[in-house]
């Protein structure tokens, strides 16, 4: 077995600040050894060595009722991998070397879930490992020609970097930042849905980065393009990956300075206003664990004191988001108890009063 590293053992996060779903990897990535060809060579040739196939991003499973990552002994696509297929060094753990691996198309996908779907059905260190070999794989699947000459690239540093050998740029993967926030003013909060999706979901409203912004600067230009709300104070709770294709998400608490919904029909969402202090009956819950959880889950005193010196009175009625076990995340508001498309909507009491 080779010598997988020496020096002090991965720091673990437990008990350090909260892990929500996609978060939390476990693994060494030991990124400054991925450019040692010989060292790679000898973690694949490891009988105790993993792999993780993926076909069109959908990871191979193990189990229906209770799906676990199919992890397989490299030799069972030694071939696959001298053909060229895509090549992930993951990281090290417990005594063991992970790779990920584009498994190509496959005519059988009965049974395998997309990484959206699986994910909450995972233990938390597996679905952070799946968000970085989804990540990955996807990434090189979309830059396999440079994008500043256009030749082809070729994958270098374990699959961490793509290499032109003719104009010799080099290429990283890249993580788009995003503001996912909720709006508060009074005892109100502000959320969103995009009309393409079904249902009636909400969730708070969210954006990409621009160039030459900072992240609270995101947060106020994108309530203001998407409700025409201007916005406040903004404080940072915390941050999630999102690997749909490969975004960081960072969640906001900010205040509101108007009320005045405007509505752009051409972006092709519906707003609505919920009271605090009301959580409809038919609410779904999200995953435990989730940043969209987090962020407005105030029923733990510690978290009851974060926001109590981030964001103190009379920014909102801590009383009131003390009643709430969810806020900043998918409320399913129910088909029945609100009409969309486009109309301002109150939730109070359960019950949804146009405006």
């Amino acid at each position: 077995m080779p010598a997988l590293r020496r020096g002090l053992a991965a720091v673990s996060i437990a008990g350090m600040e909260e892990i929500y779903c996609f978060a939390g990897n476990p693994l060494d990535r030991a990124s400054e050894r991925r450019r040692d060809i010989e060292w790679i060579g000898s973690l694949l040739d490891d009988p105790a060595a993993r792999i993780l196939p993926l076909h069109d991003l959908r990871p191979v499973t193990r189990g229906l009722g209770s799906p676990v990552l199919d992890w397989q002994p490299v030799g069972a696509w030694r071939e696959t991998i001298e053909r060229g297929a895509t090549l992930i060094f993951l990281g090290l753990g417990a005594g063991r070397p992970y790779f990920a691996i584009d498994a190509g198309s496959t005519q059988n996908d009965a049974g395998s879930f997309d990484a959206r779907t699986l994910a909450p059905m995972l233990p938390d260190s597996e679905a952070a490992i799946l968000a970085e070999a989804r990540s990955l794989i996807d990434w090189h699947a979309r830059h396999r020609f440079c994008a500043q000459c256009g030749s082809p690239t070729r994958v270098a540093s374990a699959g961490w970097v793509r290499r032109c050998p003719e104009c010799k740029a080099t290429h990283f993967p890249r993580t788009d930042p995003v503001v996912i926030m909720l709006v508060v003013r009074g005892d109100r909060a502000l959320l969103g849905r995009n009309r393409r999706r079904p249902g009636n979901r909400f969730s708070c409203l969210a954006g990409f980065m621009e160039p030459g912004e900072t992240l609270e600067e995101a947060v106020r230009r994108e309530t203001q393009e998407e409700a025409g709300i201007r916005v406040g104070r903004v404080r940072y709770l915390a941050c999630q990956p999102w690997p749909f294709p490969s975004s960081l998400m960072t969640g906001f608490l900010c205040e509101g300075l108007s009320e005045e919904i405007t509505f752009f029909q051409a972006l092709g969402y519906d707003l609505v206003e919920v009271s605090l202090g009301v959580i409809p009956v038919n609410a779904s819950r999200p995953r435990a664990g989730d940043l969209t959880e987090f962020l407005l889950r105030v029923h733990k005193p510690p978290i009851l004191y974060l926001l109590q010196r981030l964001l103190p009175e009379p920014f909102f009625t801590l009383a009131k988001l003390a009643k709430i076990g969810i806020l900043f995340g998918l409320v399913d508001l129910g088909d029945s108890s609100l009409k969309v498309g486009g109309q301002r909507a109150v939730q109070r009491c359960g019950l949804a009063q146009l405006r």
